[in-house]
């Protein structure tokens, strides 16, 4: 599920701030992508300017509230946008200026079943760095051992979190 739309009536108290959700399909083609140089993404911005990121956002991409569930489902402009900010956030992180206001408040229930540590800890560091909490859910703790299938486990999730 991706949120990019700055207009979500639960963030009217803080407007010049994003709200972000984020899952990332299994595989992407690579192929799409063009490399941004910070440079460009900063030009016309100072450090100073605390709207950097939130100008730097695309405000209609038509992704609010869908899951995405494959790379097939961006056109190669909605892509370019992700990356864009992407790059802007990476820029940010170096120059360890706050990102931790876009997810406040968010929980992410984080699910995996077959062992991925670079996987689950930079899913659990990117939501954490812009404020979110995660839950951990693992296999031997999860009610698909008990026999729930996998669509009920994560349908209950998604019941306690913002994004699964």
């Amino acid at each position: 599920k991706t949120d990019l739309d700055q207009s979500d009536a639960d963030d009217s108290h803080n407007e010049s701030h994003p709200r972000l959700e984020l899952s990332t399909p299994h595989s992407m083609d690579h192929s799409l992508l063009r490399p941004v140089s910070p440079m460009l993404l900063a030009k016309g911005k100072s450090d100073s300017n605390p709207n950097l990121l939130s100008q730097s956002m695309p405000h209609s991409h038509g992704l609010h509230s869908q899951h995405i569930l494959s790379v097939d489902m961006f056109t190669k402009e909605q892509l370019n946008d992700l990356f864009n900010l992407a790059q802007t956030m990476r820029v940010y992180v170096l120059k360890d200026r706050p990102l931790d206001h876009i997810l406040r408040g968010k929980l992410m229930a984080s699910i995996f079943y077959e062992v991925s540590t670079r996987t689950s800890s930079s899913f659990s560091a990117a939501m954490q760095r812009l404020g979110g909490r995660v839950v951990q859910v693992d296999e031997s703790s999860s009610s698909v051992k008990k026999g729930e299938t996998l669509e009920d486990t994560v349908a209950v999730m998604a019941g306690y979190a913002d994004v699964v």
